[in-house]
């Protein structure tokens, strides 16, 4: 067990340490939140609202109703949820009630839930199971491996080789893609272990889904908070810091299973005079993440409008009194606008349609080098946002996959506009 800190300490941590990149790990209204803080500036938030996670649980689902006119299946999980599955995912070969025949009405079928419930819609669930671990990925399959496209064949011929020298072959009803993490490795044992714990789960889950009932869990949902640890920006924090002893020896396990590398880094804060929340600001930092106006370093500032369908951010040069021509002006502000932008995008968890007003420029070439700026900010999001056009109004349209909910109903459980109605 890691010794926690010494109580005089603390505050002495912070100050040293005011510009390392921190992982606070805390209870806030009965949720679990972790936070991503660099250089005293939150730059991403995860957050458990409790049994509302959904994401990744594989359980045996009923089917309630299929719907031909919008080619969907609506399934009954536990609790007396519902959520929503495309007819192309709902496999025959995944139905427990009957062998090899097109689901109907009240048979029960082996899924997970790929995506979170958000916006209105229900959570989408699929029959393609699949398990993750830090270097692969296991599914049901023909025996296929694959890779990252972000791979090089170098390293792709390496870790072939490796697998054919130790003998290793995916099996027949199993197939397997190598992530992009695999290519850091330096002992490829560590991929060839993790591939046979995760092909192991695979089977025993399999073979458990045929004796199992109806809304059975075989898999809970990996928690947000936790899996945040496993993050690429995670691996180069300073400090896992949390007040909470339920949560300290909970990170302690988590790491010790699937980010050893972090153990040393986890310490338990117990100054009773200061909370951890208090020492960092939290609630100010939250407060920030949440409200409609950002401003930015030059004094203009962005509005960011939430609606049933999409996203709106309007860009405003506001208090930018620096001298000079207003082309140059505009640009300026639009540049830092657009890293501001992508910033809060990953903050905020925005995702689906996404219109950005920027200020308007004659320049064509300014134009052109706030586009390419954009998209080169965007290989840094793992969600994959993406510029789809700019219209004759001069609006940019953003798309961004949609992964979980967006913060603000991450940490009020329920849409933005319910809660503008309280």
């Amino acid at each position: 067990m890691i010794k926690p800190l010494p109580k005089n300490q603390d505050g002495a941590l912070l100050a040293q340490n005011k510009n390392d990149a921190t992982i606070l790990c805390v209870r806030r209204q009965n949720m679990n939140v972790s936070l991503f803080i660099k250089n005293d500036r939150l730059e991403s938030i995860a957050a458990d609202p409790g049994k509302e996670r959904l994401k990744g649980m594989i359980c045996i689902a009923k089917v309630m109703d299929i719907v031909p006119n919008i080619g969907a299946a609506f399934l009954r999980i536990r609790d007396n949820r519902t959520c929503y599955i495309s007819m192309e995912e709902l496999q025959p070969c995944f139905n427990l009630s009957r062998k090899e025949k097109k689901p109907v009405q009240g048979d029960n079928v082996l899924v997970q839930i790929v995506k979170e419930a958000a916006k209105g819609k229900e959570a989408t669930a699929s029959t393609k199971i699949s398990l993750e671990g830090e270097f692969c990925v296991v599914t049901p399959g023909d025996g296929h491996l694959a890779y990252s496209h972000q791979l090089t064949d170098t390293v792709k011929k390496q870790i072939g080789k490796f697998f054919d020298e130790n003998n290793f072959s995916v099996p027949e009803h199993i197939s397997v893609v190598i992530r992009t993490a695999a290519g850091t490795v330096a002992d490829f044992n560590l991929i060839r272990k993790e591939l046979f714990d995760l092909i192991t789960q695979l089977n025993d889950l399999m073979e458990q889904a045929r004796m199992r009932t109806d809304y059975s869990v075989l898999k809970e949902p990996e928690e947000d908070w936790l899996a945040f640890l496993k993050k690429p920006e995670a691996a180069g924090c300073s400090r896992i810091l949390t007040d909470d002893e339920n949560l300290f020896h909970k990170i302690e396990m988590f790491c010790k299973e699937n980010c050893p590398d972090l153990s040393d880094k986890i310490h338990f804060y117990q100054d009773k005079l200061v909370s951890l929340g208090v020492l960092f600001g939290v609630e100010g930092k939250l407060s920030e993440a949440l409200n409609k106006k950002v401003w930015l370093k030059s004094g203009g500032f962005i509005l960011i409008e939430h609606t049933e369908a999409l996203t709106v951010i309007d860009v405003n040069s506001g208090k930018f009194d620096k001298k000079g021509e207003k082309e140059d002006t505009f640009f300026r502000v639009n540049m830092e606008a657009a890293e501001e932008i992508a910033r809060q995008l990953i903050l905020r968890n925005l995702s689906g349609i996404i219109i950005v007003d920027f200020i308007n420029m004659k320049n064509k070439e300014n134009n052109e080098k706030l586009v390419k700026f954009l998209e080169k900010l965007f290989q840094n999001d793992s969600n994959f946002a993406r510029i789809v056009d700019v219209t004759k109004l001069g609006l940019m349209e953003i798309t961004r996959k949609k992964t979980g909910k967006p913060l603000y109903e991450q940490l009020f459980c329920q849409s933005y506009e319910k809660r503008l109605e309280i």
